[in-house]
């Protein structure tokens, strides 16, 4: 099976990996939070939602003993406190909160607007965050033939890193060591000055555009992707003189110019990252999918990747969005046992989606060893038992 170091997963963050770690057993109100909206009208429709996803939460808690009903109010007495006291949430594009009956609560922004939902389960309801998940940092280069600008691209925000300029001096030529009079014939026969002067300025482009590639490749390291834009002649010249590690790591853009705004280069980087990030996904669905009967490094369907994580064999986990959007409880099984293991965890691009959910029942995973499928063929999967949950989604 052909390795796939290149592939990109979903950014949980140590802090998120330790906190679903350690609350996988503990009953937990998860919500995910719309951020503010500009129109002053709608700036409170998020708390509207919430209330309503913790109404329809409480409904079916009111019949049942109070001793479910008691720990379920400390949750949202203890969210609610921690809730932001004006009307938007920081202005981001929305948030997660978990609340434990303990009083305890872990909230993170997100860079992508959630689709809202209160739920009340054992464990974190974690399965959205691999829709909202930002794309891993990656350097963007803008460069022409004297000049090169190096930004970092984190959570769709562009940082200035540095500059590099390189102005080309060409002498003019002499004429028997001084400068040649007027009229005078260079000759038909040999180079020219004019010839030998654009030598020279193509040249010092080349050595330009090699000085890009090398400080391109120092920033980007063994992992981060890399965007070259600008004039085209150049950046040819930089994808060009990357070394062979970047080979699936590189995505290009239109010719920038140097005064385009942040913004709009920031979201053709995102654009052009988001295809390459498809394009290789596509690569290693159709990877997994042939390693299936060859070197059974390879799992599809929910019963076969949960056997393969019962036996710690998951690698890289590749996901449909239906599964995050219709099939969130098996989902959030597959995805704790998922971080449990260290396993590389993302959500595949439409691309990559329909060729998941046509041949692979929507979820796939390359393993560390070859799980036998006769093994799995006979194995019962077990479900982890959970409390019975209770769902809010306004």
């Amino acid at each position: 099976m052909r390795n796939h170091p290149i592939s990109r997963g979903a950014v949980f963050g140590d802090a998120l990996v330790a906190f679903v770690k350690a609350n996988r057993d503990v009953p937990m109100l998860t919500a995910w939070i719309a951020g503010g909206m500009l129109d002053p009208a709608d700036r409170r429709h998020w708390r509207v939602a919430l209330k309503r996803g913790i109404a329809a939460c409480r409904r079916p808690l009111a019949r049942g003993p109070s001793v479910e009903r008691g720990p379920f109010e400390a949750a949202v007495r203890a969210l609610e406190a921690a809730l932001p006291v004006d009307a938007t949430v920081h202005n981001a594009p929305g948030m997660v909160m978990f609340a434990t009956a303990a009083g305890d609560v872990f909230v993170l922004p997100v860079d992508a607007p959630p689709r809202p939902a209160v739920t009340w389960k054992t464990g974190p309801r974690i399965a959205p965050w691999l829709a909202v998940s930002p794309l891993v940092p990656a350097i963007v280069a803008i460069a022409d033939r004297e000049h090169a600008t190096f930004y970092r691209l984190a959570g769709g925000a562009l940082t200035l890193l540095e500059r590099l300029d390189q102005t080309p001096v060409v002498e003019p030529g002499t004429h028997m060591g001084n400068a040649p009079r007027r009229g005078f014939h260079t000759g038909t026969r040999g180079e020219t000055q004019r010839d030998a002067a654009a030598r020279r300025l193509r040249e010092a482009r080349e050595r330009h555009a090699a000085a890009v590639a090398a400080r391109l490749a120092t920033l980007a390291g063994v992992t981060m992707d890399v965007v070259i834009g600008g004039m085209r002649e150049t950046a040819d010249l930089v994808t060009k003189g990357l070394p062979a590690a970047f080979d699936g790591r590189v995505a290009r853009i239109g010719a920038t110019g140097r005064r385009v705004a942040d913004a709009d280069l920031a979201n053709g980087a995102t654009r052009a990252l988001q295809a390459l990030d498809a394009e290789r996904q596509v690569g290693m669905v159709r990877s997994l999918l042939d390693a299936i009967g060859a070197s059974g490094h390879a799992a599809c369907g929910a019963a076969d990747v949960l056997h393969a994580l019962e036996r710690g064999a998951v690698d890289h986990l590749i996901v449909a969005p239906a599964l995050v959007d219709h099939l969130p409880d098996a989902l959030d099984q597959v995805v704790q046992e998922s971080l449990g293991e260290r396993a590389v965890i993302e959500v595949a691009r439409p691309p990559a989606a329909r060729l998941l959910e046509a041949q692979a029942g929507g979820i796939a995973a390359r393993l560390r060893f070859p799980v036998p499928t006769t093994a799995r063929a006979r194995a019962h999967v077990r479900p982890r038992p959970h409390r019975r949950q209770r769902t809010g989604t306004p």
